[in-house]
């Protein structure tokens, strides 16, 4: 009877050694524009594939960088100094148009205008990043299809400096949209699997020994 608890105690402990639960991840990844703005892009990603893992939460990333110029026209009367800023509002949505993520990658430059004279700034921006991390919800984002999203992009140009004075711009955005599905996983580790197999040779010695007594 003791042999018995014994050998069901040991196969117990060795099935639970042997799935170990350990996090993972897949990435997928689409790149957009330069796109001038206004603009509104829609963009597919592969869903995840519930046979790869328990999902267990999914992280949505979106980097940009705004590219653009804009001619300030000084009409003060004098020459002045204009300092010019030129910036993308991007923004990454879901499939129901609720916003995952949202940069405003900026630029800017200072100008010395004559009266009368024109001037353009113009430039990229640095990278911006935002990202957001979902657990619950998983049910558009999961399948054997695709699942799809829309980035938005506005444009903006402003200068500081004498009036009166005008700005004509022209702004595009650029970057990459990223999804992550984190899941769970049960894979049996080298080291499980070397405890497994010592396990095993264990209970055939229990074994033998009982059928030597016997």
């Amino acid at each position: 009877m003791k042999t018995r608890r014994l050998v069901l105690v040991l196969v117990l402990s060795l099935l639970l050694a042997c799935a170990p639960a350990f996090a993972d991840s897949i990435s997928y990844s689409a790149s957009f524009g330069p796109t001038t703005t206004s603009f509104s892009t829609s963009i597919s990603l592969p869903q995840f594939n519930p046979s790869m893992g328990t999902l267990t939460s999914i992280t949505f990333t979106l980097d940009g960088q705004t590219i653009g110029s804009a001619t300030v026209t000084n009409n003060s009367g004098a020459a002045g100094d204009y300092l010019v800023a030129i910036f993308t509002s991007l923004s990454l949505l879901d499939p129901s148009n609720n916003m995952l993520a949202s940069i405003s990658p900026a630029f800017s430059q200072s100008l010395t205008i004559s009266n009368g004279d024109s001037k353009t700034a113009s430039g990229t921006s640095l990278p911006s990043t935002d990202s957001a991390t979902i657990t619950t919800g998983f049910s558009p984002y999961v399948g054997l299809g695709d699942v799809t999203f829309t980035v938005a992009g506005q444009g903006f140009a402003a200068a500081n400096g004498p009036t009166p004075y005008s700005v004509d711009s022209t702004t595009s955005g650029q970057g990459k949209i990223t999804v992550t599905y984190n899941t769970a996983s049960v894979v049996p580790e080298p080291a499980t699997l070397a405890l497994f197999g010592s396990g095993l040779l264990a209970l055939g010695l229990l074994y033998q020994r009982r059928r030597e007594h016997s």
